[in-house]
């Protein structure tokens, strides 16, 4: 996608973004883990069978971010080209430091373009766009604000210094405890009280 508003109207259809068939990894063991390259080197990354149940138990609570296969589409196809973004946004945001209040200046196509970049440097493919979303809820540490639309939604992410290391969070994700977005107090005042219509005065005019 070479514009952003292409880039988000993709995640607003929230599908798989067709690419080459990824490398297939070696099996791993049960129970080992893997510590991350860069930027973060001691968190503790799920296994790949813990990363599957992660992406299933948040596509089961938030049905509306599994992608639709289109017409011509196979949706086997795409739940496997989306669980593969998912697996490599995850594994990107976990070098991204947290901050304690989304980040209201800059958009998720801001944070997708951070991830690429983590990514490619470490000689992995850029293909974090379509299951990012998924990936942020199931890290379970990154707060973010209602889903109500793709193009509105702030992330509590900061890149460089001032913010603080991805922790287990995903591992309250994979027991069951989806995370809630964060409303400000100002916003949860603005959803108690929404503002009333009135006709005001009516006033009659006579010929």
């Amino acid at each position: 996608m070479n514009s952003i508003e292409e880039r988000l109207a993709v995640l607003e259809r929230l599908s798989g973004i067709p690419q080459a068939e990824p490398r297939k990894p070696a099996p791993e063991p049960e129970g080992v883990r893997i510590l991350t390259e860069i930027g973060n080197r001691g968190f503790e990354a799920p296994s790949v069978d813990e990363l599957h149940h992660l992406y299933s138990g948040v596509l089961a609570r938030i049905p509306a971010l599994r992608p639709r296969a289109a017409f011509n589409e196979k949706q086997e196809r795409l739940d496997s080209e989306h669980f593969a973004s998912f697996s490599a946004a995850f594994h990107a945001l976990s070098q991204i430091d947290r901050r304690e209040t989304p980040d209201e200046k800059r958009g998720i196509a801001h944070w997708i373009d951070v991830a690429d970049d983590l990514l490619s440097a470490e000689g992995r493919s850029r293909r974090a766009s379509a299951g990012f979303m998924a990936a942020v809820v199931a890290h379970g540490d990154i707060l973010f604000t209602p889903l109500d639309s793709i193009f509105s939604t702030s992330l509590g992410l900061v890149f460089g210094s001032g913010g603080r290391k991805a922790t287990s969070g995903w591992r309250r994700v994979l027991a069951g405890e989806i995370p809630t977005p964060f409303i400000s107090s100002r916003e949860s005042h603005a959803r108690a009280n929404p503002p009333h219509w009135s006709p005001g005065r009516v006033t009659e005019i006579r010929s």
